[in-house]
């Protein structure tokens, strides 16, 4: 249950109040018509940079994370397979 906000609620405001909001914050967009929150976790020596969304559909929340592997970012690509997500 901790995993499932409810139907209409500020999912930022719930991540936060459930510590799944713990990286930078970036502007919101939409996957699927649905609102996302994005994050992003900048380069560490232990690790590469990736950037999350977290958006909740029906009951269900759901997560995309996007590594960066080899410091490389193609913003065109992510972009577009960031559109390609739709519910049937």
């Amino acid at each position: 249950e901790e995993y499932r906000p409810p139907q209409g609620v500020d999912l930022a405001k719930w991540l936060v109040e459930h510590d799944l909001l713990g990286d930078r914050r970036m502007p919101d967009t939409r996957i699927a018509g649905v609102l996302a929150v994005h994050t992003r976790f900048d380069r560490s020596p232990q690790s590469y940079a990736y950037d999350r969304y977290y958006f909740a559909r029906d009951g269900r929340l759901y997560m995309l994370v996007i590594g960066h592997t080899g410091d490389r970012e193609d913003w065109t690509l992510y972009n577009r397979f960031l559109a390609s997500f739709t519910f049937g």
